[in-house]
């Protein structure tokens, strides 16, 4: 039963912490002017990404930031685990999906680094507080 209630919250995770990006960055997108302009060609995306300002680059990190994290509470919750398993896996597969991002369209390089770290760090961030706060084992 705990490892149904571990596949259910790890589900449930993965939704979540996909819709919080989801919105976060289209909430985002609003924000920035270039945005009305992105390219349809894959070719040009490249240097649409790279013609980006800073910040609308630190939004969309923030964006991720936020989603791992809820989407990390959400499975701990679920799940009732006290391990880090939720943390680990979503961790992972949102680091790496950071990379396959970053291997398919042009990002700044400290961007990149960036996402890429914060991912694992803020999952686990997220595990420890639902183990302090909500964790009743």
């Amino acid at each position: 039963m705990q490892k149904l209630k571990l596949i259910l919250g790890l589900i449930a995770g993965f939704i979540v912490t996909g819709l919080s990006i989801f919105f976060l960055e289209d909430l985002g997108r609003g924000q920035f002017e270039q945005y009305q302009n992105v390219p349809s060609d894959p070719e040009l995306l490249d240097a649409f990404m790279m013609s980006l300002p800073s910040c609308a680059f630190i939004a969309l990190l923030l964006a991720h930031i936020v989603g791992v994290f809820v989407g990390t509470l959400t499975a701990g919750l679920i799940s009732g685990w006290s391990r880090y398993i939720p943390a680990i896996v979503i961790g992972v597969f949102m680091s790496s999906f950071s990379v396959i991002n970053a291997l398919e369209i042009s990002h700044p390089l400290w961007y990149t680094i960036t996402d890429t770290a914060f991912m694992i760090s803020v999952a686990f961030i997220a595990n420890r507080m639902y183990l302090k706060l909500f964790y009743k084992g």
